[in-house]
């Protein structure tokens, strides 16, 4: 497989600037996943590929990081078997995604099957299964967050689209992006995930007020509140008030 050695020869047109600007748009403002969804399924298909997932890890300010893989389009067969034989520990995208972040590159375009090491008998096992099931060609883009506490990855591919210059230079215009986009769902999924007693002990809280001070502003007693407070850690995935308002306040910040 060849790939391009000059991004800047993609010369991108009228309807290419249209519709990055569209997706740039379309991250700004959507308010559920579902819409995040559609948003990269349409992006996608634009862009000619057939299939599409995306992973990523969630952002925990007590550093409890851990990757979530969602599939979009791809085979349900062959998501099932990737997952049932834990195919991502021996999956080559991956392993280069981690070379490449290991080496302080928070931006990159991966061309599949074109790696600058050898391949394991069990990377190529996972490629000639991939390509069991369709997908022979393919790329993926990841984008590490500047804080580096949010890695965010999208990958596409097609049974007769090879991946091209134009391609890498519009996915990596557009990953910060979605990024930014996936990480401020996930803000917005825990703290809408609260109660509105909790939501009025959380905003107490981040004022710095004790139990008893918060108790005395919303009328309830000081157990009750210390009770709200084990459920906003909980729902928040924190284990002290600073990690939680750094959530809130980021929450806030997020959806302006």
């Amino acid at each position: 497989m060849s790939i391009p050695t000059n991004i800047d020869a993609a010369r991108l047109n009228q309807e290419d600037s249209m519709e990055i600007l569209k997706l740039i748009n379309g991250c700004l403002h959507c308010t559920d996943e579902q819409e995040f969804h559609d948003l990269l399924l349409s992006f996608t298909a634009f862009l000619g590929f057939e299939f599409t997932l995306y992973g990523y890890t969630n952002t925990a300010y007590n550093k409890r990081h851990y990757a979530k893989v969602v599939n979009l389009s791809n085979p349900k067969e062959w998501a099932k078997e990737y997952t049932c034989n834990n195919y991502l520990l021996n999956d080559p995208v991956m392993h280069e995604t981690e070379l490449r972040i290991n080496a302080e590159i928070n931006l990159s375009f991966i061309y599949w099957d074109a790696y600058g090491w050898q391949l394991s008998p069990q990377q190529q096992h996972v490629i000639d299964r991939r390509k069991h099931f369709g997908l022979l060609h393919g790329c993926s883009v990841f984008v590490n967050s500047h804080k580096k506490d949010f890695t965010f990855l999208i990958s596409f591919a097609s049974n007769t689209l090879l991946p091209n210059a134009r391609v890498e230079a519009i996915a990596k215009m557009v990953a910060a992006h979605l990024l930014a986009a996936r990480k401020r769902l996930d803000m917005l999924m825990l703290v809408g995930s609260l109660s509105k007693k909790e939501q009025k002990v959380a905003q107490e809280m981040m004022q710095g007020k004790t139990n008893q001070e918060i108790a005395n502003k919303i009328g309830i007693t000081g157990h009750t509140v210390k009770f709200h407070i084990k459920n906003i850690f909980g729902k928040l995935q924190v284990s002290n008030r600073l990690q939680a308002s750094a959530i809130l306040l980021a929450e806030r910040y997020l959806s302006v």
